[in-house]
Formats: C-alpha cells, structure tokens, sequence
C-alpha cells in the first residue's frame, strides 16, 4: 500500500512534533519538517519526509533533521503506539528502509509500556556519531505510562 503526497510547497509543512517520554526527563520529539523532494516524479522520492529530531538522553540533548520516514512510515508508526497503548502486554519491533530509527516495546511495570527507540547515523546525537551501523549501541529509553 502506498501513500500519496499532498501538494504542498516543500518549506510549507506545519505540523506539531510527537513527545515520547520518560519518567526521567529523556525524551525523543519526532516532527515532520518538509518533503524532501517535493517536485518529485516517483512515489518513492515524492514521500521522502525531512524529520526533525530534537532528544535528551541522560541529560545531554540534540537536534537533527533528515530524511527519515516515508509518509506511509509516519502512519505506521502512529499505528504502532496506538497498539502499544491497546496492547501493552504485546512486545514488537518496528524498523523503517532508512535505519536511522527502530522503535521496541515490550510490557513494563506499574501501568507503563517500555519503548526503547534505537538511533543510528544521522539520528545520533553529535557526541555519539559513527559512520555505520553494525550493533544497537545508542538509545533512548521510555517508560510510557498508560492512559487509562
């Protein structure tokens, strides 16, 4: 299933970032900048969507933007937290073509979902760069409480 852009200038998206956080003030904020190419002529170029990325792990915090997520990406993600917050017992994995983010949750304690967001190459933080990916080694982890 693909998704088709919406027409819109490519400096034009105005969409609010998405807080995921933790009890402990680590936190990762995902916002839609722009359309990477938005003058494109294929569907895979066309929905290439520029993601700022603003995250504070153990109190150091960085920005970042970059092609991240395809806009089917974006809707699979928001589907992938509605069914933590529907199945907080499930534990799964979601990964996207790019692997600058993967996304884990498993059960937590005390009415929480445990979401462990995985970050590679340009979603690293500066002080944390490498040129590659080979092993998860740098993440943020959210104990999510549940909305009852």
């Amino acid at each position: 299933m693909f998704a088709t852009s919406v027409e819109t200038p490519s400096d034009a998206v105005n969409i609010r970032p998405m807080r995921l956080s933790a009890t402990d003030g680590d936190y990762v904020d995902l916002q839609v900048s722009r359309y990477q190419f938005a003058e494109a002529d294929n569907e895979w170029d066309v929905n290439w969507l520029q993601i700022r990325l603003d995250g504070s792990r153990e109190g150091r915090t960085w920005t970042t933007t970059d092609p991240m997520l395809l806009t089917w990406a974006v809707k699979e993600l928001a589907d992938w937290l509605d069914e933590a917050a529907l199945m907080p017992e499930a534990s799964s994995e979601l990964g996207f073509l790019e692997p600058n983010l993967t996304f884990e949750r498993r059960p937590g304690k005390n009415q929480k979902v445990d979401i462990t967001i995985w970050l590679e190459l340009e979603a690293r933080p500066r002080w944390a760069q490498k040129g590659f990916v080979e092993e998860r080694d740098l993440s943020v982890d959210l104990d999510v409480p549940l909305i009852s």
